[in-house]
C-alpha cells in the first residue's frame, strides 16, 4: 500500500501507481518505476501494523497513516471506538443466528438416530443426550460468543 505525501502530510491514502502516473502525466516514467524514485514523486510505502484485537462492542476504522520516527517509515493507523447499542445488539443477534443454524444442521443430521429402527445401528440414549445438549446450546454461559459443542457419539 502506498500514500501520496505532500510536505510531510498524507494527501491521499491509499494511493496507486496508476494514480501516480495520472498525477505525473507530464513526465515520462518507465513501465516499472524503481522504488527509490517513489518518494521524489510524492509516493511512499505504508507498512502494515497489527490490527487491534477487539470484541463485538468495538468498531475499528482505518485512520490516516503516520510517520513512525522510531523506525523511519509510514505506518497504518487503526482507530478503535465503542460500538453503539444498536450495533452491539445486531452483532449479538447475527452471531446467535449463526450458532443456531449450525446447531440446527447438527440436529437435522442426527434425526435418523431417534427413529425406532435405528436402535440396531446406534446407541439411541447417547444420541438423545447429545441432541439435548445441542438443543440447550443457547443456555450456555457466554452464548453466543463462547460455545462448547458437545461431542457426537460414535
Amino acid at each position: 500500500m502506498y500514500a501520496k505525501i505532500n510536505n510531510g502530510v498524507v494527501e491521499k491514502f491509499p494511493y496507486s501507481i496508476g494514480e501516480l502516473r495520472k498525477d505525473h502525466s507530464n513526465k515520462s516514467l518507465p513501465r516499472n518505476i524503481p522504488d527509490e524514485w517513489l518518494p521524489n514523486l510524492g509516493m511512499v510505502p505504508v507498512h502494515n501494523t497489527q490490527f487491534p484485537s477487539v470484541d463485538h462492542t468495538k468498531n475499528v476504522a482505518e485512520g490516516t497513516p503516520v510517520f513512525n520516527d522510531a523506525v523511519q517509515r509510514w505506518e497504518r493507523v487503526w482507530n478503535v471506538t465503542d460500538a453503539t447499542a444498536e450495533e452491539v445488539a445486531e452483532r449479538v443477534a447475527r452471531q446467535a443466528n449463526e450458532i443456531r443454524a449450525e446447531r440446527n444442521q447438527k440436529l437435522a443430521s442426527s434425526d435418523w438416530t431417534q427413529l425406532p429402527d435405528s436402535a440396531t445401528r446406534c446407541d439411541q440414549a447417547s444420541w438423545a443426550a447429545y441432541r439435548q445438549q445441542l438443543a440447550d446450546i443457547t443456555q450456555q454461559e457466554g452464548f453466543p460468543w463462547n460455545v462448547t459443542w458437545p461431542t457426537q457419539p460414535a
